[in-house]
């Protein structure tokens, strides 16, 4: 299919990419090549995604054609025509870019926060070649319960996350999402008051990871730390 622009109308940026890609459910699997041995259907294993359960999210991903009647070398049918659903894998490829494009944007946006944050902190020298000036601003809140930023981040292998929880609270968690808003832990948190929490990632691929506090049962605030080598 050609991809010229002449041939195309109402062009406009794809806005949904991620929600779509979040809700996919890749699988492994064999085809019943038993039940469906005309089809001449591989017998390796596979990996994809069950045509059904795409159609539910992006209609356009599915496409269905009709398997031809079959019949023997003397004119006998054998099997009747049937509609088979199929998936449309290039389609996937647009919706893919975009959700690695965002995040990209959302590493480089951090990245420059990280950047200017860390370059306010940095001692200046005088013109005149004196003592470098130091400046000290101590900030307070009010709030009890307090989820911090991850130190450093990014980071490569260990980060700390300082919170504070209210001593009335029941319970309370810290939980960690990957990009896709998958958990890939929930840690709960047994002390009250002040504290923090040491976060071994070395097994973690590159990338941004979201964690929130949740207490007795709801967000309180969430964060974002920046894993990378």
């Amino acid at each position: 299919m050609t991809s010229e622009a002449k041939f195309k109308i109402d062009v406009t940026d794809l806005k949904d990419a991620a929600s779509i890609i979040q809700k996919l459910q890749p699988k492994s699997y064999h085809f019943d090549t038993a039940n469906y041995s005309f089809m001449n259907l591989p017998s390796t294993d596979q990996r994809g995604f069950i045509s059904d359960d795409v159609e539910l999210i992006a209609k356009d991903l599915v496409k269905t054609y009709t398997f031809p009647a079959q019949y023997d070398s003397t004119g006998k049918l054998i099997h009747e025509s049937f509609d088979v659903k199929y998936m449309n894998y290039i389609g996937l490829i647009p919706l893919l870019v975009q959700v690695a494009q965002d995040q990209q944007q959302q590493i480089t946006d951090l990245k420059t926060q990280v950047d200017g944050c860390c370059s306010n902190k940095m001692k200046t020298a005088n013109d005149d070649g004196g003592s470098p000036a130091n400046q000290v601003v101590e900030l307070k809140t009010d709030a009890t319960n307090y989820l911090g930023q991850s130190v450093p981040n990014p980071h490569g292998s260990q980060c700390t996350i300082p919170y504070s929880i209210d001593a009335n609270v029941i319970t309370a968690e810290i939980v960690f999402v990957d990009e896709l808003g998958r958990v890939i832990q929930r840690v709960e948190i047994v002390t009250r008051g002040k504290g923090q929490l040491t976060v071994l990632s070395s097994n973690l691929e590159d990338g941004v990871y979201n964690y929130s506090l949740v207490l007795e049962g709801k967000t309180i605030d969430t964060k974002r730390m920046i894993k990378q080598h």
